[in-house]
């Protein structure tokens, strides 16, 4: 992923998802629920330019503003 690479998200609830592309990626998506302790399980694919599909799976803490 790079500047290059733009996410269209939603949500709806607990639950928000995205597709996203640009840059080394050719076409993601991911989906993510929110936990109890607020943070993300968020697993998500892409496949890039050399033909390469990763996918990979994190649960992420959103920094409070």
């Amino acid at each position: 992923m790079s500047l290059e690479t733009l996410f269209h998200y939603k949500q709806k609830c607990e639950i928000v998802w995205a597709e996203y592309s640009g840059g080394s990626i050719v076409k993601g998506f991911l989906i993510a629920r929110t936990l109890e302790n607020n943070s993300l399980d968020l697993p998500y694919e892409h496949i890039n330019i050399a033909g390469e599909l990763m996918k990979v799976f994190v649960i992420e803490f959103p920094k409070s503003c």
